[in-house]
């Protein structure tokens, strides 16, 4: 549960913090969970921060076509099916 929420950032990140403190999960789990959660979102918020200084670096000024431009859509696309892996998870474990 603790992974979904870092993968899926519906939850505001200090109640991401501040449930797992009230139940007691330990320093090993929130540190694996939060590396393994935020990973994806940094890289994606990386990845689309680059093309966007390409399109500064050319002079030109971002408006919302630039959002099916390979080097923003990529990443979204990316996020949102990496988003769906704990629901593939859990079908597999149900019986």
């Amino acid at each position: 549960m603790l992974l979904s929420m870092r993968l899926i950032p519906v939850v505001p990140f200090f109640v991401a913090n501040l449930i797992p403190a009230l139940l007691d999960v330990s320093a090993r789990r929130f540190a694996w969970t939060t590396f393994v959660g935020i990973l994806p979102g940094a890289l994606v918020y990386t990845w689309i921060g680059a093309g966007l200084g390409a399109v500064f670096e050319r002079g030109e000024r971002p408006d919302l076509s630039v959002i099916f431009e390979p080097y923003v859509l990529g990443p979204i696309l990316g996020l949102a099916a990496l988003s769906l892996l704990p629901v593939l998870i859990n079908r597999k474990r149900r019986p």
